[in-house]
């Protein structure tokens, strides 16, 4: 049902030109999910909420995490009432009040290593029939110039997204598993890395490479202290090397593309969205502190009219935290913000406490705040909204894992088989 709710096999075979893109977008607003979709998500609630009476002996609230992320749904649900399209603003709300229900059911079904293989899988389950998919349409072309993989997601940055989730995932969990585990989700993490980078996703790939370098330091700083000084060296001499080689070959700076007309579509205007930016803040003034309501900013009109001014097709803003202050205002934004840093937190302190199952979502974590800046992808429905719903519900009402059996265990296995004999006391 999750592969199918976020993935399309027909997507490969589709080439719009960018009329036939707007008036599909338009149409999609329009019209709404399938029939099949919306009876999917309410049978996911359904299992949501089974789950969560079956495990309620698991619950045990986190008063940060379970507040703010409380307060950001209620500030959602109360923004219906002065919402520019109130109906499509209830019917994304009755969709993240779903998906909420059924990512609290899994968190409390599932331990951290449960959960973190569950959330590779939830990428990872369309990345073979979306190679399948290409392959039958004769779009899959992985060494022609120009080639972006997209899979069965309706976009490359998309698709990007997800196996940027599951990369930073699979490379932790190569990290700390041992023997054939190790070997197999090495052997993973290449694989999908791969094709991360087949999509042509920039922002993906910078996002993943600042995960995996916050996780190594985090793990130098626990377990080899001693390492950490010469590990940052060599990481501010290479992030130093990479800034010069690209200010160098740059031929121009951000602040400049700032002030240039829309018809300059080189690197430094990051593919047009400055000046996106630059239009949706004008929006964003004329209603800073409710926004247009929860889902609803992107109206059939307003989409038709953002896209364009700017020249190209356009249904979101293609920065998670300006869409949060579209739709959400300055609270929502606030709010939203301060759930990711609390959620970081959270898992960076429980695996300094050694457990270390909580370590695998900080490369997540730091992979959508990264992603955040140049794409909306986070806060829309996706299969990478529905990886953060389920670490924040696992943070926010789950009784934390008990700390690995040795001070220096690597062995998530035996943690998790750990925790198992701990919930028996739990009846």
């Amino acid at each position: 049902m999750i592969f199918l709710l976020f993935n399309d096999l027909t997507s490969p075979s589709r080439s719009y030109s960018d009329q036939e893109l707007l008036s599909s977008v338009v149409d999609n607003v329009e019209t709404g999910a399938s029939i099949l979709a919306r009876v999917f998500v309410v049978v996911l609630g359904i299992v949501g909420a089974t789950l969560l009476v079956r495990y309620r002996s698991r619950i045990k609230l986190s008063p940060a995490i379970a507040s703010l992320a409380l307060a950001l749904f209620t500030w959602s649900a109360m923004t219906v009432a002065w919402s520019t399209d109130p109906a499509l603003s209830l019917r994304h709300i009755v969709y993240l009040a779903l998906m909420t229900l059924f990512a609290a059911g899994c968190a409390a079904r599932m331990n951290t290593f449960s959960l973190s293989v569950y959330l590779v899988s939830i990428p990872g389950i369309a990345l073979v029939p979306g190679i399948l998919a290409e392959m039958y349409y004769g779009t899959f072309r992985p060494f022609s110039s120009g080639y972006r993989f997209s899979g069965c997601a309706v976009h490359p940055n998309v698709e990007a997204a997800t196996l940027a989730v599951a990369t930073g995932t699979l490379c932790w969990l190569s990290w700390r598993t041992r023997g054939v585990q190790r070997c197999r989700f090495a052997l993973a993490s290449l694989f999908v890395g791969g094709f991360l980078v087949l999509t042509g996703s920039r922002t993906s790939l910078v996002a993943t490479l600042i995960g995996l370098a916050v996780s190594f330091a985090l793990l130098l700083a626990r377990d080899y202290p001693r390492l950490l000084r010469t590990a940052a060296v060599y990481f501010c001499l290479i992030g130093t090397f990479g800034a010069l080689v690209y200010l160098s070959s740059s031929s121009g700076t951000l602040s400049s593309a700032i002030t240039r007309s829309n018809d300059d579509s080189d690197a430094t205007s990051l593919n047009g969205r400055v000046y996106l930016w630059k239009t949706l803040l004008g929006y964003a003034a004329e209603r800073p502190w409710g926004g247009y309501g929860y889902g609803s900013f992107w109206t059939p009109q307003r989409i038709e009219d953002v896209s364009k001014e700017e020249g190209w097709a356009i249904q979101q803003a293609h920065s998670a935290y300006l869409e949060q202050l579209l739709t959400l205002g300055i609270p929502g934004l606030t709010l939203y913000v301060a759930l990711l840093c609390a959620c970081l937190f959270r898992c960076v302190a429980h695996f300094w406490w050694h457990r270390d199952g909580y370590g695998a979502w900080v490369p997540i974590l730091v992979v959508i705040m990264v992603h955040n800046l140049t794409e909306g992808t986070n806060v829309n429905p996706s299969a990478t909204n529905l990886v953060f719903l389920l670490i924040v519900a696992h943070l926010g009402i789950v009784r934390p894992d008990p700390p690995s059996l040795t001070a220096n265990s690597s062995d998530l296995f035996a943690e998790s088989r750990g925790v198992r004999g701990v919930e028996c006391q739990y009846g």
